[in-house]
């Protein structure tokens, strides 16, 4: 079962490695950990999980869902408590939800979309997102945007179509 305690337990551990990075410095390290939260349902529970990690002096990326049924990001509470986390130096970005789009064109085009408008509603520039379950033909898209990390993008994943102990 998940504790707060537990889960400093590996703060630390990530902590004495030395490699703990985002995801804009993982682009230019040679050994990276990254901490990434991605928020299927809870903005109180990520905000808790923050407020641990600033008080341990560590920050991790959140990435939140613009179309969610559990959360409403734009609700008053939830964008303060958003930008709570990314005054503390914690990086926000877009947790984008497919909801049955197969056009990769449209895809690209809906996750712009949805970072410009995050960015504009919460007031932080957005500049990283993950999809959430991503379907391999969006893996095999290896979709990139200039000064936009994506999560799942060649230099952090590798997609394989046939899983194998070599890969």
């Amino acid at each position: 079962m998940f504790s707060y305690e537990d889960y400093k337990e590996i703060i630390r551990i990530i902590q004495s490695t030395g490699n703990q990075a985002g995801y804009e410095e993982a682009l230019t390290a040679d050994k990276f950990v990254i901490m990434r939260h991605d928020v299927e349902y809870s903005v109180d529970r990520a905000y808790a999980l923050a407020k641990v990690e600033s008080s341990m002096d560590f920050t991790s990326t959140f990435f939140f869902q613009w179309t969610n049924n559990s959360y409403n990001i734009l609700s008053k509470k939830n964008m303060d408590m958003i930008k709570y986390m990314h005054e503390r130096g914690h990086v926000i970005g877009l947790h984008f939800a497919l909801n049955g789009l197969t056009d990769m064109e449209l895809v690209r085009k809906k996750i712009l979309q949805e970072i410009h408008v995050l960015s504009e509603m919460i007031g932080v520039e957005i500049t990283e997102f993950s999809i959430h379950r991503p379907s391999a033909d969006v893996l095999r898209e290896n979709i990139k945007f200039p000064g936009i990390i994506n999560a799942y993008q060649d230099e952090f994943f590798t997609f394989s179509e046939n899983v194998t102990e070599s890969t």
